[in-house]
């Protein structure tokens, strides 16, 4: 029986999910909303599948990890290229591999974020965002996967969620039911601490479809889900999103507005480079071609472009439209500029400053939803499901007060977990304990929270993890 078991739906919100409930729609949620405290649950930002999961899952913020975006920027001296981020790329400790120093066994199943796998006690899994291949510690149950739970059918699929509306959602949900059937078996053959498993819907159907039609398919097929993951004993169930989704029509295209200001210039569309992660590079290819090939590629990727480094002082650059964007300089004693030329945008509302070695200098804020791709005009209509910063939070069990609304933070999770497995929590973790989901004069309610000294920074023993990540030495050690 897992002590603790945390369930994720991409980009889930209360905004869509509360409606259905009243309309009668998602029996699982409504029975489970009246057993559990459950509310709102702000965002990372930018509110981005990673970093919001990585965020989530160690109470570090986007700036402690350095992690921003599903793509790494490297700044050659020639030009700019980017790939996907991996497991070296972030700093800091997970919730798993806390766990892992004291024993504690953990499942981690379609977390973003986990390739290339290492070593943790338990067993990882990762689905979404890698090849598909040497996607698991130990090793030996990518064999699990394909014999009993056909991993294969999902490479096939994934070649096909470009099609949209039903045909994606048919898609996805093949997929969604197989993690689920992972989820079962394995917390049947072994026992866990903590389980970790994500869904992506209903990030994925947002990302395919503006049908209100599929999307509210989408949730009844969550509800399905959520009737049968309930199956798995636990003494906690946690339900979390890495952010919401909303829609919204206009799109305010940065890159053109630094150009137009005389801070950016493009160069020629050029392909992909290598930057020493080639599996995650061709997958990035994939993708991108992918979405050029079926006509996508302006509704869900961002251009891969080649940025003139000579020419350019700034660039913005995100894969996927938030109304936060990162904002890259290339000459720091222009950034006083850059920054205040921003500023006097009417679609601009904040400039926040970033302190990160390697990263974004800023976080641009607007009032629209802002694409690094070059656009018809500096605001374009374009109607889409965008990431929001509401996601949901919910906790039901023990001592757990029923029916009771609360609003948290993303970073608000790792605490409160470490918290209610007893386990010391690391003085640099951001968010708060959630006192008030438990009943007073409860025993986590009345435990004092214990703490101990931590640094996000990487010890000999992440070096060594970076290691064996590099070299894809993933057997048991």
């Amino acid at each position: 029986m897992a002590k603790m078991l945390v369930v994720g739906f991409d980009g889930a919100t209360w905004d869509i999910i509360s409606p259905l409930i009243a309309q009668g729609s998602l029996p699982a949620f409504e029975a489970l909303v009246h057993e559990s405290t459950w509310g709102s649950m702000e965002s990372t930002v930018p509110p981005m599948t990673i970093p919001a999961w990585i965020s989530m899952f160690s109470g570090l913020t986007p700036e402690q990890l350095c992690v921003f975006d599903f793509n790494k920027i490297i700044m050659g001296k020639k030009t700019v290229g980017s790939r996907l981020v991996t497991s070296s790329d972030y700093r800091g400790k997970l919730l798993r591999d806390i766990l892992s120093e004291r024993k504690m066994k953990s499942l981690v199943l379609n977390i973003p974020g986990t390739y290339p796998p290492y070593p943790i006690e338990g067993h990882l899994i990762g689905l979404d965002l890698t090849p598909l291949e040497k996607c698991t510690y130990p090793s030996e149950l990518e064999h699990i996967l394909t014999e009993e739970h056909d991993l294969t059918l999902i490479k096939e699929n994934q070649r096909q969620l470009f099609r949209g509306g039903k045909t994606a959602l048919s898609i996805i949900e093949k997929e969604e039911r197989m993690v689920l059937d992972v989820a079962v078996s394995f917390c049947r053959a072994h026992e866990y601490d903590v389980v970790f498993v994500r869904f992506g819907i209903p990030d994925h159907v947002s990302h395919h479809s503006l049908d209100d039609g599929v999307m509210k398919e989408c949730h009844l097929l969550m509800d399905s889900l959520l009737k049968r993951i309930r199956e798995i004993p636990c003494d906690y169930l946690v339900l979390v999103s890495d952010h919401g989704i909303r829609k919204e029509e206009k799109l305010f295209h940065i890159n053109m507005y630094l150009e137009e200001m005389g801070f950016f210039k493009a160069g020629v569309r050029e392909k992909l480079r290598d930057f020493g992660h080639k599996t995650v590079t061709t997958l990035g290819k994939r993708m991108v071609g992918e979405a050029k090939r079926l006509g996508t590629e302006r509704q869900d990727f961002t251009s891969i472009e080649t940025i003139h480094r000579k020419k350019s002082i700034a660039f913005a650059y995100s894969a996927i439209p938030t109304r936060f964007c990162p904002l890259y300089i290339t000459d720091n004693g222009e950034k006083e500029a850059v920054v205040r030329a921003l500023e006097q945008s009417q679609y601009v509302e904040k400039v926040h400053d970033v302190t990160c070695q390697d990263g974004p200098a800023a976080l641009v804020e607007s009032c629209y939803q802002i694409a690094a791709r070059p656009g018809r005009a500096l605001v374009d209509l374009q109607p889409r499901w965008y990431h929001d910063m509401k996601g949901i939070f919910l906790i039901q069990g023990k001592d757990v007060r029923k029916g009771h609304q609360i609003a948290c933070s993303i970073y608000d999770v790792a605490p409160t977990i470490l918290h209610g497995l007893g386990v010391p929590i690391p003085d640099i973790l951001t968010g708060r304990i959630l006192e008030e989901a438990f009943e007073e004069g409860s025993t986590i309610r009345e435990r004092t929270p214990r703490y101990v000294h931590s640094s996000y920074k990487r010890d000999e023993r992440e070096k060594v993890k970076d290691s064996i990540r590099t070299l894809g030495k993933l057997g048991r050690l």
